[in-house]
């Protein structure tokens, strides 16, 4: 999804590289889970979180455990001074950053991304090369999986 906001965003090349960044992550946060489900699933305001509900966020909608704590601070659910422990602990113990950096998301029953890389083939915005390269798929196979009605 980061990716795909490089390509469908159209940046200004005088704004700097870390800007480009934070708004293709804030792309892809987006599109992976809304701001309205995040709020229904955690609620609008919290201060302890716990690993096992964001895991199993991560398994449904395919947000890694990092990106909902970035969203959950963006949104107001937790406060910035939460949102930093939570970075400071994650780089100081590295058990628990295995248990962050660990996926949950399961991509056979998962296919929210494809879906939307051929929306945007679809709607002309991105072309057979360019979804054939994101799918990891030959161009003959994105054109026969199309399938357009």
């Amino acid at each position: 999804m980061h990716e795909l906001g490089h390509l469908l965003l159209d940046f200004d090349d005088t704004l700097p590289q870390k800007d480009v960044e934070r708004f293709c992550n804030l792309f892809a946060n987006e599109m992976l889970i809304s701001q309205d489900v995040f709020k229904k699933l955690l609620g609008v305001s919290r201060h302890d979180i716990s690993l096992n509900e964001l895991r199993a966020i991560q398994s449904n909608y395919g947000i890694s455990v990092e990106a909902q704590m970035f969203k959950a601070k963006q949104l107001g659910i937790i406060s910035e001074s939460r949102y930093k422990y939570f970075c400071i602990t994650k780089n100081k113990n590295q058990a628990f950053r295995e248990q962050v950096e660990k996926s949950t998301f399961h991509e056979e029953k998962f296919n929210r991304f494809s879906s939307l890389v051929y929306r945007a083939l679809a709607s002309e915005l991105i072309s057979f090369s360019k979804a054939s390269e994101l799918l990891n798929e030959s161009i003959y196979v994105v054109r026969e999986q199309l399938e357009l009605v």
